[in-house]
This record gives structure tokens, C-alpha cells and sequence, in this order.
């Protein structure tokens, strides 16, 4: 798949590793002088091959990693870490469609389809409510935490066509262009509680990714590795894993 090469080729130069290791079955560890006195170390699989990247210092210390036949496993991994003094923070799964995004379905009954403006202030006011209405984790997951430095792409939400709150914001998804290449962009995806379990967070996001698919744009899905919720949401909408990542970092100071 051409994007996911170009995906991978974009994790090599942001790593600093030669991205032809990407092709070869085993583990490699990229100290990375950026990452120098954090405490910082990642670990991404791609396929058969595994690249440990973070703090020269920490890495060091995992010397026996470089060039194992096989790529370390992330139980593994995370207990290397662990015993570095590296505390779990984050694991995920990245995702690319592997060929143009699926027809989107249609809008269910009682609710109607909107797209927004980031440049909107009136839009963008409408999804700082929603953010302030649910879990500030999941408002971080879906991208929408730093709302005063807001630029998304391709505004998606579903609001209820009857009702008390008719109108309202209840599943909403957009995309921002993602740091590795600008080409992809990244889908972040929220439905409120009481609207769940009815296929409008794989909805919203399969009318986003068929937007961004038109203007030749690319989309990603990325999600926690142990989030099943949106684990349904990226495999409903096609999407299949280009890497997988965990990341650690030192223990917060004020616990």
C-alpha cells in the first residue's frame, strides 16, 4: 500500500532511522539526540520489525535490543522500560484505509448532518460546548483539548433533527494535518454517552474520511490499543493497522 509506505517512510525521518529497516524482520534502537535528558523511549512495530527510539541514555542500557532477529514483543518492551524507571503513558494503533474510503452510509432517522468552519467562531463555540459536556480524556483523544489554537479540516457533526436539545452536537469527528507529513490527516472522532451504541462515531467519521479522500487528502485513524470502542469506529471504516506504538516517560513528579 502505497500510503502506508509513505506513512512508515515519515516515522523513519521524524526517528531518525534508515527507513529501509522497515522491510527487514527484527529490532533496532535509534537513540535520538532530541530525546536527550527526558526520560523518553517509544517503541513502534511495523510488521515484523520493531524500532526503539527515545533517550540515548536510557537506550544504552538497552543495547542487547539492537539487531535481535525478531521484533520484541510489547509485553516485553514495556517491562524493559519499567525497569529503567519509565512509566506507561500511551499505546496506539495507527490506521490507513488500504484503498479509497468506503461509500459513507446514510444519516439515520431523528438526526441531521452538519459540517462546521474552524475559522467559524460561532462553530467553533458550538464544539468548545461539547468538549466542556464530556470526559476530559476522551476530549484529549478526540483532539479537542487545545480548542484556542483550533484548525481542523472537514467538520463533522450529527445533531438531533427533534427534541429537547435539537440542534445540539452529539457525535462529532474532523481531522487536523498530522506532524509526520501534512498529506495524512488525522481523524478524532466524540459521541456523548447517551448517543452511543448506535454506529454514529463509525457514521461521522466514515462521511469525514470520504471528505478528506476528495480533496486528495489522506486519512488516519489512530486510537488507543486498548480502546474497543474506537477499535469498532476504525475497523467498520475500513481502516487497518500501519503501526502500533507504546510510550514511556518518567514518573510525574507530583504523583
Amino acid at each position: 500500500m502505497e500510503n502506508r509506505r509513505r506513512f512508515l517512510n515519515g516515522l523513519a525521518a521524524t526517528a531518525g532511522f534508515d527507513p529501509a529497516l522497515i522491510d527487514r524482520p527484527g529490532t533496532v534502537t535509534c537513540p535520538n539526540p532530541e530525546r536527550a535528558d527526558t526520560g523518553i523511549v517509544t517503541c513502534y512495530w511495523a510488521g515484523e520489525h520493531a524500532v526503539v527510539w527515545g533517550d540515548p541514555q536510557l537506550l544504552a542500557q538497552l543495547s542487547d535490543l539492537n539487531g535481535l532477529p525478531t521484533a520484541i514483543d510489547q509485553d516485553t518492551a514495556s517491562a524493559r522500560f519499567a525497569e529503567l524507571g519509565s512509566v506507561y503513558v500511551a499505546s496506539a494503533d495507527m490506521r490507513l484505509q488500504p484503498g479509497p474510503p468506503p461509500v459513507p452510509p446514510a444519516i439515520p432517522d431523528g438526526y441531521r448532518q452538519r459540517w462546521l468552519r474552524a475559522d467559524a467562531p460561532a462553530d467553533v463555540d458550538e464544539v468548545r460546548a461539547l468538549a466542556a459536556r464530556n470526559d476530559p480524556e476522551e476530549v484529549e483523544e478526540a483532539g479537542l483539548e487545545e480548542l484556542d489554537d483550533f484548525a481542523e479540516r472537514a467538520i463533522n457533526v450529527l445533531v438531533p433533527a427533534r427534541g429537547d436539545i435539537e440542534g445540539r452536537i452529539v457525535a462529532y469527528a474532523s481531522a487536523c494535518d498530522w506532524d509526520w507529513d501534512p498529506n495524512f490527516c488525522d481523524i478524532g472522532v466524540l459521541v456523548e454517552l447517551p448517543h452511543r451504541a448506535r454506529s454514529l462515531g463509525s457514521l461521522v467519521v466514515a462521511h469525514t474520511a470520504a471528505a478528506l479522500a476528495a480533496e486528495d487528502r489522506v486519512p488516519l485513524y489512530r486510537h488507543g490499543h486498548y480502546n474497543q470502542g474506537s477499535r469498532k469506529v476504525a475497523e467498520a471504516n475500513g481502516f487497518e493497522i500501519a503501526t502500533t506504538m507504546i510510550f514511556h516517560a518518567p514518573p510525574d513528579p507530583e504523583g
